[in-house]
């Protein structure tokens, strides 16, 4: 469990295009779709996050790199259902909550949804993705 952090979910099964290439390939696509997601999906999300990350420009001894600079090492994946993934920042970089969904303070700038819209940003690039893996595999005979 990764306790209170910033996360964002995406749900791409009702896109219109990805359905019509589930239901073609029949019940193996499920699969197909979760294996992407886990792997090329996930590294998508992650990296659209990242680009949005707010950075502090806060610098002292002994303090660990900042969530932008770290790199996908800020995020964890969780798959609990088929064909869908949670993107969540790992433990270090929980504070990330506060930008993402924490309200405005004089020294803080919150309501920035930097996962959500990772998250959306890269939605297009995963479906064609999905796409492309499902016809490779009906080519192979799947």
């Amino acid at each position: 469990m990764m306790g209170n952090s910033a996360k964002a979910t995406v749900d791409i099964t009702p896109i219109e295009r990805l359905t019509e290439a589930l239901q073609r390939f029949g019940d193996q696509s499920t699969v197909a779709v979760s294996q992407y997601l886990a792997e090329a999906g996930y590294r998508q999300i992650t990296e659209s996050i990242t680009r949005l990350l707010p950075v502090s420009g806060r610098r002292w001894s002994g303090k660990p790199a900042g969530a932008r600079s770290a790199g996908t090492a800020v995020f964890g994946m969780e798959q609990t259902d088929l064909m869908s993934i949670t993107v969540r920042s790992v433990k270090p970089y929980n504070y990330l909550y506060f930008p993402d969904d924490g309200g405005n303070t004089k020294r803080h700038a919150g309501r920035q949804h930097f996962m959500q819209r990772g998250a959306e940003t890269s939605t297009d690039t995963i479906v064609d993705g999905i796409c492309t893996r499902l016809v490779e595999l009906f080519e192979e005979g799947i």
